[in-house]
């Protein structure tokens, strides 16, 4: 009473089984999955950033001393001449300055947003992340990343989630593609 099923139709069933198999690991981690950093946040407990704020300041600082040292030594100029030429050579002085401090700054700036966004990537392909917006962007759903790359950073605010690490999703998948700004231009 118990038919015997033939070996072709074993096969189809195995081959049934092994697409719904696939089917389901590809639809967990292959969807069109959202995720969102929240940019602000890391800028603020990031040591990185906060240094390079630091240090911006700093050079502000002692661009304002230079620039109260130079008005004292324009005051000081006896002849209307002397102090053209004073002060030609003082806004030369400035520019100079303002040009290479600005220059280093965003040297820097860019060092410290190309790591990030390596981070941000790294976090998104281990949660199977095919996109990553700004927080600011998002109005409704999507993954919340902002603490497992604060913890990828080893901030020493962040020292409790240092220990937490991203969860790995057993499938491979493309790397994310990471958008920072939602912008539309429209051309006339």
């Amino acid at each position: 009473m118990t038919k015997k099923l033939s070996k072709k139709t074993y096969m189809i069933i195995a081959a049934v089984v092994v697409v719904l198999v696939l089917g389901l690991l590809c639809c967990k981690c292959c969807g069109s999955r959202v995720g969102y950093v929240d940019t602000q946040a890391i800028v603020a407990r990031s040591a990185t950033f906060r240094e390079l704020q630091m240090e911006q300041q700093l050079k502000s600082a002692e661009l304002e001393r230079w620039l109260a040292d130079s008005n004292k030594e324009l005051k000081k100029a006896t002849s209307e001449v002397k102090r053209k030429e004073l002060l030609a050579k003082l806004q030369s002085e400035l520019a100079q300055k303002q040009m290479t401090m600005q220059t280093e700054f965003a040297a820097k700036a860019t060092q410290a947003e190309d790591e990030l966004l390596t981070l941000i990537k790294k976090v998104a392909s281990k949660k199977c992340l095919k996109v990553v917006l700004a927080k600011a962007t998002v109005v409704t759903g999507g993954v919340d990343i902002t603490e497992d790359v604060l913890a990828l950073m080893g901030n020493d605010e962040n020292e409790e989630n240092a220990d937490k690490k991203v969860e790995e999703e057993p499938v491979e998948q493309e790397p994310a593609e990471v958008v920072e700004e939602v912008a539309v231009e429209v051309e006339e």
